[in-house]
């Protein structure tokens, strides 16, 4: 089978579960493991009441990723798309990390596909549509999106233009093909730049 076939299928497939899990979120009653508003009390740093203070990570953001171990797929992922040692580089970057959570509304065959060597090009692709060069808290995005009437063009290491906005005081970002994804941890901080935990996966244009 020719690997564009292969890819086009990927694509297509990851695209369809990112618009099924925003059509199922505008279903009342509808419960989805992720990529749905997130309770007021668990947006972001901003609006949230912070834990006792701790040092910041001496790590990178690498090796924040790989000591999470809600962020286990996301590690596997870097890793096979070969991202690993460049999330290690001074940056800074601001990542925005889907959590095992959200890449499990990615279809397990979908997910073995992308991690496959083969499809390096593209697991990088998507990889890098969440991440953002320099170090973007959560506060300054507000006043971007502020500054934007209501919307934020963020562009990403992949190229490609990243929105963010405002759903009542949560931060909701959205790609390609209506996906979309709440931030649920902002503002944890790295060696060289910043992570904001997300409960979806962003979809870029892939092709």
């Amino acid at each position: 089978m020719p690997k564009s076939f292969l890819l086009a299928g990927a694509a297509s497939a990851l695209a369809l579960s990112a618009t099924a899990v925003v059509a199922q979120t505008t279903m009342p009653g509808t419960e989805m493991p992720a990529a749905t508003p997130l309770p007021s009390t668990a947006t972001d740093a901003t609006t949230a009441a912070p834990p006792a203070a701790t040092p910041a990570p001496a790590g990178t953001i690498a090796a924040a990723v790989g000591a999470n171990a809600d962020l286990s797929t996301l590690g596997r992922a870097l890793t096979a798309a070969e991202l690993t040692a460049t999330l290690g580089q001074p940056g800074p970057f601001t990542v925005f990390a889907p959590t095992n959570a959200a890449f499990n509304l990615i279809p397990a065959a979908t997910l073995t596909q992308l991690m496959d060597p083969a499809n390096k090009a593209s697991l990088a692709t998507i990889l890098q549509f969440h991440v953002v060069p320099g170090n973007i808290t959560a506060a300054q995005l507000r006043e971007q999106i502020t500054a934007g009437g209501g919307t934020a063009s963020l562009q990403t290491v992949a190229g490609q233009t990243l929105r963010a906005s405002l759903e009542g005081e949560q931060i909701v970002l959205s790609g390609e093909n209506n996906s979309k994804a709440y931030i649920a941890s902002a503002d944890n901080a790295s060696s060289n730049g910043t992570v904001h935990v997300v409960n979806g996966i962003l979809v870029p244009r892939l092709g």
